[in-house]
């Protein structure tokens, strides 16, 4: 039941202010938005999260990730680009957030023509030994190969 889930977030949001609990509240309440398809409620759950310093680790990869669902899920592809590849840049040792990122970015990019940068961040995501062994490389590969055969400088 999505009120009951959202007023429910919502409450532990507002008892436990600055919490982790908060914060993961608040990740959950911007990913029910996503499904819901309130992508400026969404977005200001996850800007919520990046606004506090004690959540950063983590929460902000997720958070990070969250804002570029919500562009690229209203199909403005260029700006999800950005958050994508600002979690791969900056947190790094977050492997599963990158690998993600990672993806979505090079998706967003074929979304936009882009296919020489698309390939580039798939190659990038690939020659990672940490990332290349996570699931997400697996469909990395499937989208690299027409990329590749088509020539792409």
């Amino acid at each position: 039941d999505a009120s009951a889930a959202e007023e429910h977030l919502r409450s532990i949001r507002e008892v436990f202010a600055t919490s982790a609990e908060a914060a993961k509240a608040l990740l959950m309440l911007g990913n029910l938005y996503l499904e819901l398809r309130r992508f400026s409620e969404a977005d200001r759950c996850f800007q919520d999260v990046l606004g506090v310093r004690e959540w950063r680790g983590p929460l902000w990869p997720e958070a990070l990730y969250g804002r570029g669902e919500c562009a690229r899920l209203q199909r403005q592809f260029l700006h999800a680009t950005a958050f994508y590849e600002r979690i791969y840049v900056l947190y790094g040792n977050y492997r599963e957030w990158c690998a993600r990122a990672y993806l979505q970015r090079a998706k967003c990019l074929l979304h936009l023509r882009e296919d020489a940068k698309a390939r580039e961040t798939l190659e990038e995501m690939l020659a990672a030994p940490e990332l290349a062994a996570l699931p997400e490389s697996t469909e990395a590969r499937e989208l690299l190969a027409p990329i590749s055969r088509r020539g792409t400088p």
